[in-house]
């Protein structure tokens, strides 16, 4: 889990919950950078007679980088339920306020690019960014019809070519003025 420190010259103490945690989150790791099939597992662990240390073998199967085989961009109403205790309300598909190719233009992602968590979190950046300067705001406190909101991408899977389809789904909220 870590080796010797200043602190603690023999290494940390093994914890089976820690232990799982630090495979899920190198699963995330891999599959953040496109690997999306990838499959961390322990593979053993080799204590000493007396128990007091253990090396920990993972293995690693990577499997194939997923690419962009499309990228599209969505327009969504969200229309407020109040029998959704969640608060997220109706998705209802709504025409898109701005040209679809200029809000492709802002993203990093592109089709036959390796498709990546970080990608996505950089054109949800850049979308929020375009849409704030023409008045379209995102903010918790904005009632949910009338904020921006980048909501969860759909994605449907091409094993067998590694490709990802992604479509970004945009709550465009209203347009804001100065003074109010």
């Amino acid at each position: 889990l870590h080796g010797p420190r200043l602190l603690s010259p023999g290494g940390a103490l093994f914890q089976s919950e820690q232990m799982d945690a630090d495979l899920l989150s190198m699963r995330e790791v891999y599959r953040g950078l496109g690997y999306l099939d990838a499959v961390v597992e322990l593979e053993r662990l080799e204590f000493n007679e007396d128990r007091s240390r253990v090396n920990i073998r993972v293995t690693v199967d990577e499997g194939s980088k997923y690419q962009i085989g499309s990228l599209e961009i969505r327009g969504v109403e969200l229309i407020p339920d109040l029998r959704d205790p969640r608060g997220r309300g109706i998705e209802q598909l709504a025409p898109l306020l701005f040209d679809e190719e200029e809000l492709l233009a802002l993203c990093a992602s592109k089709a036959g690019c390796v498709f990546e968590r970080a990608g996505l979190s950089s054109d949800e950046r850049a979308l929020r960014d375009y849409y704030g300067e023409r008045g379209h705001l995102s903010h918790p406190s904005l009632p949910l019809a009338n904020s921006w909101s980048f909501l969860d991408p759909l994605l449907v899977f091409d094993s067998e070519r590694a490709e990802v389809h992604v479509t970004y789904r945009l709550a465009q909220g209203r347009e804001f003025y100065i003074r109010e």
